[in-house]
């Protein structure tokens, strides 16, 4: 994730980035669940505000990218009051629906999801409780894993009730979009609002 990190910096030159290993992930500790990664998120949104604050208010804005673009909404909706914006890129509307594409013999079955399932990042349902907030959502348009059916989901769900800015990165597929032009154009161009002239 660290080219990642350095694309941002190099779209907004006076942002910090607090890039989070959740439990599971790289170095961390422990193993990954949905209910130890949301008290993740809201640590390191309650990090983030805190450092914020220390910094003359800098805005905090999430980003999350696949799985982390679900953490990132799911964080939002929790803690909209200490966030200033919102970037998801290629996020699917729930695990359940991703296991339904990944496996449709499954959904005849329904009750299996029920039982066998632990995670669900209901993300769509989520969303629904953000208001007000500026978000970038950038979608791969050659992205092998997230079906483009599910980000529209998640971007019409968030654009009810939010100012949203939708960008299509022609090249980029599920892990590299980031290394797109146009994920660097959508990404200053969301960011310029918090940037000094």
């Amino acid at each position: 994730r660290l080219p990642v990190c350095r694309r941002l910096v190099d779209a907004c030159p006076s942002c910090t980035v607090l890039a989070v290993s959740y439990r599971g992930y790289g170095l961390s500790e422990g193993s990954a669940n949905e209910r130890g990664l949301r008290k993740d998120a809201l640590a390191a949104v309650a990090l983030a505000s805190d450092m914020a604050r220390l910094q003359q208010r800098r805005p905090v804005v999430l980003y999350g990218h696949s799985l982390g673009g679900a953490v990132a909404i799911y964080a939002a909706s929790k803690q909209r009051h200490l966030i200033d914006g919102l970037i998801v890129e290629n996020t699917f509307s729930s695990v359940d629906d991703m296991v339904d594409e990944l496996y449709p013999r499954w959904t005849g079955f329904p009750f299996l999801k029920r039982y066998l399932l632990r995670n669900h990042w209901p993300s769509v349902e989520r969303a629904l409780h953000i208001v007000g907030l500026p978000v970038l959502v950038l979608r791969a348009a050659k992205d092998e894993l997230v079906p483009v059916q599910q980000m529209e989901h998640v971007v019409r769900v968030l654009a009810e009730r939010n100012p949203v800015q939708y960008t299509v990165c022609s090249g980029g597929h599920h892990n590299d979009t980031f290394a797109t032009a146009e994920w660097s154009t959508a990404m200053r161009k969301f960011l310029a609002r918090w940037t000094p002239p």
